[in-house]
């Protein structure tokens, strides 16, 4: 049960914690608080019983900021998973702290439901998953995701939810669609499929596991016709992938479709923050032993 999941938010914005620690509860987690690193640490030396599984940790606090946080929570209770939280991201902070074992680095705001998602992913990934070992790549072709179940604009919406469920081992946070050439059509989201099924009659607005439930609750119609347009923002296979990170950060993209301009614009697949994140601190490790 989620009321078994004790998570600490640590995090100096005092709004954005009441918030944060209201979504968190209404969804069944056990959730306590500490607006600084030097409280958090504290609470944790006197969690004798050991019950706090994952913190929510701000990168930029007054005194203690959260690498630094992340580093002794690392060092003093390895088995808590850390999910670093930023509302001004960059290339090196992201590195530096999957380098010094955090699961993931988001950026605010961060839709409940994912971070919900996150935090069971970190619970429950295996270290090998988590800490894979990885050769140093530079650019975008060679860390794109090019293994995805295709979605095209005349598919069902059920397919579409169909293929959000389908089990690839990672969070898909929305799906592209395809035509048959291989052009990128559009994009459509899990809240996509949620409001539209809100608008076919539900009295109340519907969470994504009660529509997994009920696909009968989406509307027939393809998926062309609510699917939003191809992003204007996407990466080309030859650029490096810090260049890549830094845009995401900037622009709050957890993901981004990578489009070759030199064979017709096809859509080659999708390239994850997290995993040039991965990437580029493996290649610093690598670095450091030469």
């Amino acid at each position: 049960m989620k009321r078994d999941i004790h998570v600490m938010v640590v995090d100096d914005e005092a709004v954005f914690v009441r918030n944060l620690c209201r979504l968190l509860e209404t969804r069944g987690f056990n959730v306590s608080v500490a607006f600084d690193g030097y409280t958090a640490m504290a609470r944790l030396h006197e969690d004798k019983e050991k019950s706090v599984a994952l913190v929510l940790l701000d990168v930029k606090m007054p005194g203690m900021n959260g690498n630094e946080v992340l580093s002794r929570i690392k060092s003093m209770r390895p088995d808590v998973e850390v999910l670093m939280l930023t509302g001004h991201g960059d290339v090196d902070s992201g590195v530096n702290a999957i380098r010094e074992g955090a699961f993931d680095y988001l950026l605010k705001p961060c839709d409940i439901d994912l971070l919900t998602e996150k935090i069971h992913e970190a619970l429950t990934a295996e270290q090998m998953r988590r800490q894979p070992i990885l050769w140093p790549r530079q650019l975008v072709k060679e860390a794109t995701d090019s293994v995805f179940l295709p979605l095209r604009p005349d598919d069902s919406l059920t397919r579409a939810l169909e293929i959000f469920e389908a089990d690839s081992g990672l969070i898909k946070e929305n799906l592209h669609v395809v035509d048959p050439s291989g052009h990128l059509s559009g994009i459509i989201t899990k809240n996509d499929l949620i409001q539209v099924a809100c608008l076919e009659g539900l009295e109340t607005i519907c969470t994504w596991e009660e529509l997994v439930a009920h696909p009968e609750w989406l509307p027939r119609m393809p998926v062309g016709e609510l699917m939003e347009k191809a992003p204007a923002n996407w990466a080309e296979p030859e650029e490096p992938l810090t260049g890549v990170a830094e845009r995401m950060i900037a622009n709050n993209l957890r993901s981004l479709p990578v489009i070759d301009a030199s064979a017709d614009n096809r859509f080659l697949g999708v390239i994850h923050l997290k995993d040039i994140l991965d990437y580029v601190a493996c290649r610093e490790e690598e670095s450091d032993y030469f």
